[in-house]
């Protein structure tokens, strides 16, 4: 559920300096079932990256680690002192800073979060600015200096999802979207292998923000993102065009979507890199260097879209996501595979082609042998869809006394979630909602508190209509023809697709901020009336709030204890691993909030260790490291 991608989001397996374009042959064709399409061209001569790259001497490949990295904070710290970027005195830090990537690949995650911790994102910006008061297409200082600042963040965002969230807190994407309105890097003006190398650079930056941090497509589109990418899918070389299609997939909303994919050209495209990437032993397409995993992510993005789901299958998309789940994919690959089966089952006459492949046959398989709880998770989720959504289920406690009031609602905006059911505890309702510990299956436990539901408040947010886990809370709601109550919990956020579709013109309220909360609680409390009201409460016998996420969390009885803590006991606590002078930080956390942060931990660590620094005010790296452990604990 959080706003950064997990450690098993989608990565693309290619450095900078691995350069392929592969430009198209508008009249090379092959024939495929009927369809005709453009064939594979070969990558440019001058671009044949890993095909001519060399083996690393063995001095690089024995270079100290230790001491690159504290070379490597000496370098930022030089660059962090300097306003003036076009000369060749920051020629030399820069390209250290480009080049320890490829000394350390092995340790990129680790250097990428030390190079946020240095404020990348913030020297990424000054750097740009001053190379740009010159012309950097024609002053050959500058425009090396630019390729290295530019490859250095393309190779570090491409594993650090800090990195892409701090970005989106900088004017990064505003300046890396004004390369899109310079008429020198315009679609038809990039047959220079430098203009093409910084557009590349440009949009390699951009996919990897929006793929890790799904808070950057607000950012993107503030930014007019949408408008200047467009224009990049007609180009004739399909590194730009294929960065642009899985960009613009993360970024648009549904009415957008519709215009861009109104045909299967874009869709069928990437299938096509999918199909080539198969192909090959490592699952990475041969010619143009995009993994199986980075597309497959892509291509889920445009599955989301309900007029697209229909457009994979006909074309081909099963047969691909199926081999995915198959012996010889990696826990990625068979993770994405089954979370996009889950996507396109959201369609009727998708559940019936899925049915007549071996995917489902395929995706039990995996939830028996499997022992990682995510994938578990998203097999019985396309499962659970494609068998119908519990159309089999025997629905007796669906006349529950009373009912319960449940409060749907995506990882993000648990907080606010968590203010609304303290309010309706308060005023005599009883309430379920995933922030308890629960065990036994997942899918289970949501049914049956949909069931035992007198009303489903449904949490509107974007994240909310793109979760396939909330969609299929939401449409199992739908299908019992629960009440619902719409609430806005995203600032100015208007629901579309399905969920605009599952609300119609159902009255909502506006909870997005404390001021709205403040303003409309007594008014959606009023309209719940006495749905869910009930004399007993929520830890009564019969009743209790459970979790759907069971995966993510261990150690029921522990973590229950801490979820009873007062404030105090947390201020024991803190004495207790000798971080007393925390006090003061943690001054208003009890047990809930602990508990919450544990969750937090495991669920968005980025965001966590992000949240430690910024937040709770844990500067250095060994406090950070003791909280964490201390923490997990009490797990």
């Amino acid at each position: 559920m959080g706003n950064i991608v997990s450690k098993k989001g989608a990565r693309s397996t290619m450095p900078y300096e691995e350069d392929h374009d592969g430009e198209q042959d508008e009249k090379a064709v092959f024939v495929s079932k009927g369809r005709v399409a453009l064939s594979p061209p070969p990558a440019e001569d001058d671009e044949q990256g890993e095909k001519t790259a060399k083996k690393p001497p063995e001095d690089l490949e024995k270079r100290e680690f230790t001491s690159d990295l504290a070379r490597l904070r000496k370098e930022m710290a030089t660059l962090h002192s300097m306003t003036d970027f076009t000369t060749s005195e920051s020629t030399e830090p820069l390209t250290f800073l480009f080049d320890i990537y490829k000394f350390h690949k092995d340790k990129a995650r680790f250097i990428g979060e030390e190079l946020n911790r240095l404020d990348l994102a913030g020297l990424f910006c000054k750097a740009w600015k001053s190379l740009h008061e010159v012309d950097p297409l024609r002053e050959e200082v500058s425009k090396t200096n630019l390729k290295k600042l530019k490859g250095c963040l393309w190779n570090f965002t491409d594993q650090t999802p800090a990195l892409c969230e701090a970005l989106g807190k900088t004017e990064a994407f505003e300046l890396l979207l004004s390369d899109l309105k310079n008429p020198e890097l315009d679609v038809d003006s990039l047959k220079s292998h430098d203009k093409r190398y910084l557009m590349k650079g440009n949009l390699g930056i951009l996919l990897n923000s929006v793929r890790l941090c799904t808070d950057n497509k607000a950012v993107c589109r503030e930014a007019n993102a949408v408008e200047l990418l467009t224009k990049y899918l007609s180009s004739k070389y399909y590194i730009i065009k294929t960065k642009a299609i899985l960009t613009l997939a993360y970024i648009v909303n549904d009415d957008e979507n519709d215009k861009l994919n109104a045909s299967v050209e874009n869709i069928r495209f990437i299938l096509k890199l999918l199909r080539a990437a198969l192909e090959q032993p490592d699952h990475r397409a041969k010619t143009y260097n995009f993994s199986a995993s980075e597309l497959v992510s892509g291509l889920n993005e445009l599955a989301s879209n309900d007029g697209n789901k229909v457009k994979i299958v006909e074309e081909g998309g099963l047969t691909l996501l199926y081999q995915l789940l198959l012996d010889g994919s990696s826990l990625e690959e068979n993770i994405l595979a089954a979370k996009g089966l889950w996507i396109l089952a959201f369609n009727k006459s998708n559940k019936e082609a899925i049915k007549k492949t071996g995917c489902v046959e395929a995706l039990k398989a995996l939830q028996r042998k499997t022992t990682d709880k995510e994938l578990k998770e998203v097999c019985a989720g396309a499962l659970w869809e494609i068998n119908g959504g519990g159309h089999d289920r025997s629905l007796t406690k669906t006349t529950a006394e009373g009912g319960h009031v449940m409060i749907s609602y995506q990882w993000d905006v648990q907080p606010k979630a968590l203010v609304v059911k303290e309010n309706l505890t308060k005023a005599g309702y009883r309430v379920w909602m995933d922030v308890e510990q629960m065990g036994g299956d997942i899918l289970e436990a949501m049914a049956e508190a949909v069931e035992g539901a007198a009303v489903v408040l449904i949490c509107m947010t974007e994240k909310y209509k793109d979760s396939p886990n909330c969609r299929t809370e939401a449409e199992y709601t739908h299908k019992l023809r629960k009440d619902i109550v719409p609430l806005r919990l995203q600032p100015r956020y208007d629901p579309d697709g399905w969920l605009g579709a599952l609300v119609g013109m159902k009255l909502y309220f506006d909870l997005s901020t404390e001021d709205r909360m403040n303003e409309n609680m007594d008014g959606f409390i009023k309209e719940l009336g006495d749905r869910g009201r009930g004399e007993r409460d929520s830890t009564d016998a019969g009743f209790s709030p459970v979790v759907r996420h069971i995966a993510e969390v261990q150690g029921t009885a522990k973590s229950s204890s801490v979820a009873s803590w007062s404030k105090d006991d947390v201020t024991k606590w803190l004495t207790d691993i000798g971080m007393d002078s925390y006090h003061e930080i943690f001054r208003d956390y009890d047990g809930q909030m602990i508990v919450q942060l544990r969750k937090l931990s495991v669920r968005a660590p980025e965001f966590y260790y992000s949240s430690l620094k910024s937040d709770l005010g844990l500067k250095d790296l060994s406090s950070v490291l003791k909280f964490t452990s201390e923490l997990e604990r009490l797990s």
